[in-house]
């Protein structure tokens, strides 16, 4: 078993220029179609999508709850019923938006939305990568994992941690175990990146020399199974 530990700052503490461009979107059609604000929540799901999973909390520092919402495609093409599955299995293999939503008195106004995080399974042989998206005390948890029941014996399971931090729900910390099912080769990778306003983890980067990492928004964050941390 390899652990590999790392702490990552930001010397810039900006994200790139083009984040939010269209260029960038895996379902530029949809995520074009998501307004900046809207009094209710249905307003922010784009045409042949649905709310998969609404998870309440708290993305700021008030004391108002916001709201994350997963959106998912509604394509019964997508839908895989039959060989190699069960009879009474279907598997959905649509893919999936994020969104943070901040509650305003107006409603609600996003602050960070991806298309691209969570994978979109190809073969119905992959189990569901969305493990859990959890929002508590101000950190949005989202655990994505890897695991085909043929074809490999690769397995995974990613989580990624994210604070809000001057419009951009920041990256805090992102943690991976993979293994290979058939031989003893388990990894561990644990990365921390700070906030630039925390001075004691920039002075321990510093000290350690480490190699400063460029800080991600999450709208930056490529497909979890491509991207190499």
């Amino acid at each position: 078993m390899a652990l590999v530990l790392q702490l990552a700052v930001s010397p810039a503490w900006a994200a790139a220029d083009d984040w939010d461009k269209p260029h960038n979107w895996k379902h530029p059609e949809a995520m074009a179609a998501i307004p900046a604000s809207a009094r209710a929540l249905e307003a922010f799901v784009p045409k042949g999508w649905r709310i998969e999973q609404r998870v309440p909390g708290h993305l700021d520092g008030d004391a108002v709850r916001d709201i994350v919402l997963v959106l998912r495609q509604a394509d019964p093409a997508n839908i895989r019923r039959g060989e190699p599955l069960p009879e009474d299995v279907e598997v959905d293999l649509n893919p999936r938006i994020v969104l943070g939503l901040l509650k305003t008195p107006a409603g609600y106004r996003v602050v960070a939305r991806n298309d691209r995080l969570i994978p979109a399974p190809d073969s119905e042989l992959v189990i569901d990568p969305l493990d859990e998206i959890v929002l508590e005390k101000r950190t949005l948890k989202l655990t994505i994992s890897f695991f085909a029941t043929m074809g490999t014996y690769y397995m995974s399971t990613s989580v990624f941690y994210f604070r809000l931090d001057d419009e951009c729900l920041h990256l805090t910390r992102y943690e991976d175990v993979s293994l290979r099912r058939n031989a003893d080769t388990e990894q561990r990778k644990v990365v921390e990146y700070a906030f630039r306003d925390d001075v004691d983890q920039r002075a321990l980067a510093k000290q350690q020399k480490l190699k400063p990492v460029a800080g991600l928004c999450f709208e930056e964050l490529g497909d979890a199974w491509e991207t190499k941390w």
